[in-house]
């Protein structure tokens, strides 16, 4: 019976891909399962196959250092992933901490990561958002949904310029702010800006630590509050640029933006000036539209009529 349990469960797996190379990694971690804890692998596994990033990771990481982790942990570390409280290389770095743990700090440490693992989840938030929010203890927290309820921004490669200078000018520490310019300087020096994301993230994570261990702790929040404001204003910036289409005035804040269950259709914009934008499909084109509220929610399409005059209150 375990062996058909093992055959059903690979089965299962290797659906997913084609290559042998992964058919053999999977076939060699199922080997170190034991027999009376297949059933309880396998509510793991199908809880993870809709995600490629979180099943390899567990895969790994539960086999790393030789598989120390128990069948509990194990269960957690699959929630963090899925919830993606936990990045791939920060699975590893889970493994290798609870295996220098003694028996006692190990249990706590697994109790209070079972705790985060019930957080809401953070698959769907832009990554720079994410990896920030993992870096400060959870009651810090927004407590307001992030990136109003709306599916992820996408900010482009211009947007993390513009994102970096913005929380150059939040920070009032000198030190803190050094360390988000030399994420934008390093960068630009180099010509890459499509890496600026990736040299921000570090920064970032070190100035929101740094806030949240200050005499004001809920600074580490307000900061993040509005960078995910900024997150939301740039998709639309970057949406604009896309479509090459210029407002009359700068696009001061999102105010809300409308998804079906492929893509953003509606951004709702307030302009500098008080005047609200929008751009959404009219006529078979996207077309960007500007006025008073009223004129503007009056070209909003039904499918998000509703939500857009509730968000433009």
């Amino acid at each position: 019976m375990s062996e058909l349990k093992r055959d059903e469960l690979l089965e299962r797996i290797t659906a997913r891909y084609r290559d042998e190379w992964r058919m053999e990694a999977w076939e060699r971690w199922l080997a170190t399962v034991r027999d009376e804890d297949l059933d309880a692998e396998s509510a793991i596994i199908d809880s993870l196959l809709r995600t490629d990033w979180a099943l390899a990771s567990y895969r790994l990481a539960s086999l790393h250092l030789g598989s120390p982790l128990a069948l509990d942990e194990r269960r957690v570390l699959a929630r963090l992933l899925l919830g993606r409280h936990v990045t791939h290389a920060g699975a590893f770095t889970l493994v290798e901490e609870l295996v220098a743990m003694a028996p006692e700090a190990r249990e706590a440490r697994v109790q209070e990561l079972d705790a985060r693992s019930r957080l809401p989840s953070l698959d769907g938030v832009h990554s720079l958002l994410a990896n920030a929010l993992r870096a400060i203890p959870p009651e810090l927290w927004p407590t307001e949904p992030l990136h109003a309820g709306e599916t992820r921004p996408d900010i482009g490669v211009p947007g993390y310029p513009a994102l970096a200078r913005a929380l150059q000018s939040w920070v009032d520490d000198p030190a803190l702010k050094d360390r988000m310019r030399q994420a934008e300087e390093r960068e630009t020096a180099q010509r890459r800006p499509d890496m600026m994301g990736a040299s921000l993230r570090p920064h970032l994570q070190a100035v929101v630590r740094a806030l949240a261990a200050s005499e004001r702790p809920t600074d580490a929040t307000e900061l993040l509050v509005r960078m995910d404001d900024e997150l939301r204003r740039l998709d639309i910036v970057q949406a604009l640029a896309k479509r090459k289409q210029t407002p009359s005035r700068p696009v001061a804040a999102a105010v809300y933006r409308g998804a079906d269950d492929k893509d953003v259709r509606v951004r709702l914009a307030r302009l500098d000036d008080g005047r609200f934008g929008l751009q959404c499909k009219l006529g078979g084109r996207y077309r960007w539209i500007e006025g008073d509220r009223e004129d503007v929610l009056a070209s909003v399409p039904e499918d998000w009529f509703a939500d857009a005059v509730a968000a433009a209150r």
